[in-house]
């Protein structure tokens, strides 16, 4: 039995797509073994399509991405980037379902939570008393003198999906917080100070707690875990329980992404499906679209050195299934794999 498990490849397929391009190229070089497609996901976009089948009645999957991604703040500057759209999602996603799984990943706001929090029933209140009503941002946290929670919903109904552990600043209960995420959300380092001072006062303000989602999604997870006290899974753990994997007796496990890099190993869809397959004593082997350093575990490269990016998600399914098939031909021919 294969397990074929990839995340999406970001840009350019989805999980599903992934999976059965994978698969293909198996077929191609003759691989005749069973095999099992289980589309993965981490908590970042995508995670909607692999989890709504497995989910029972009345529950759902509520995408950050798809609220305050990149895509969603054309033309505003990072400090002044609210997460207020999600808060609405998820408020509207609470209306009609028990529980909600909040897929925080692939955001472009760095607010703390704040304006997520807003659009849930939160009310911010300046130094002098009065209520700001405008959705908040990173330039308006200073703002906030005091907080009044009494209107959010039950933590209770609401789960984190996140794919990093980090603090919401930097404070040495984790290796990483939301100012290392900051950059690939559009700061630059003269935004750093600013933003980081931000962030501390409103960790003053909003609560004593912490949490290792606290850094997600530029501080969504600060919100939802260590304010509204909501429960927190890793994306890629919570989609694998999903489907009950069970790796033993497998031949192999199949994972990849679109790009494996130092962080793949920390949280990433990858990582747990590598820590799962050694717990079970299976081949592994990973799939990148690039691949950059050493990994603990066999990794394929789909693209070379000066490769363009495919244009079309028909053009990145070929290039995968075709790496595939060269791959397992070869491996087989050299008698180094039976399957």
């Amino acid at each position: 039995m294969i397990f074929i498990c990839p995340d999406k490849f970001k840009g350019t397929l989805t999980a599903w797509q992934a999976a059965e391009a994978i698969e293909a190229g198996l077929r191609d070089a003759g691989v005749t073994a069973p095999a099992r497609l289980c589309p993965m996901a981490d908590g970042g976009d995508g995670t909607a399509e692999v989890l709504a089948p497995l989910l029972p009645d009345g529950e759902c999957v509520a995408e950050s991405s798809l609220h305050v991604g990149p895509e969603c703040f054309r033309g505003i500057g990072p400090m002044l980037r609210s997460s207020h759209a999600f808060g609405t999602a998820l408020r509207r996603a609470l209306e009609s379902h028990s529980h909600v799984y909040a897929a925080i990943g692939g955001t472009a706001c760095c607010d703390g939570g704040a304006g997520m929090l807003q659009a849930l029933g939160m009310r911010a209140f300046a130094a002098d008393g009065s209520e700001i009503t405008q959705p908040l941002s990173p330039a308006k946290l200073p703002l906030v003198a005091r907080i009044d929670c009494t209107g959010l919903p039950p933590g209770a109904r609401v789960t984190v999906l996140s794919d990093v552990r980090a603090s919401l600043v930097p404070d040495g209960s984790q290796p990483l917080s939301a100012l290392d995420f900051a950059a690939q959300k559009g700061f630059t380092d003269a935004d750093m100070p600013r933003l980081e001072a931000a962030l501390r006062l409103w960790r003053s303000v909003a609560s004593p707690l912490r949490s290792d989602a606290d850094g997600a999604a530029g501080g969504i997870g600060f919100a939802l875990a260590s304010v509204m006290g909501c429960g927190h899974r890793s994306g890629a753990a919570f989609a694998a329980d999903s489907y009950g994997l069970q790796f033993a007796p497998a031949d192999l496990v199949i994972s990849g992404e679109g790009r494996i890099d130092a962080q793949t190993g920390a949280g990433k869809v990858v990582g747990e499906m590598h820590a799962r397959a050694r717990a079970a004593g299976c081949g592994f082997l990973a799939i990148g679209g690039s691949v950059c350093g050493c990994h603990p575990f066999a990794t394929l490269s789909v693209s070379r050195p000066g490769d363009s990016v495919p244009s079309t998600p028909a053009e990145a399914a070929r290039r995968l299934r075709a790496a595939v098939r060269h791959f397992f031909s070869c491996t087989i021919s050299k008698k180094t794999l039976t399957l």
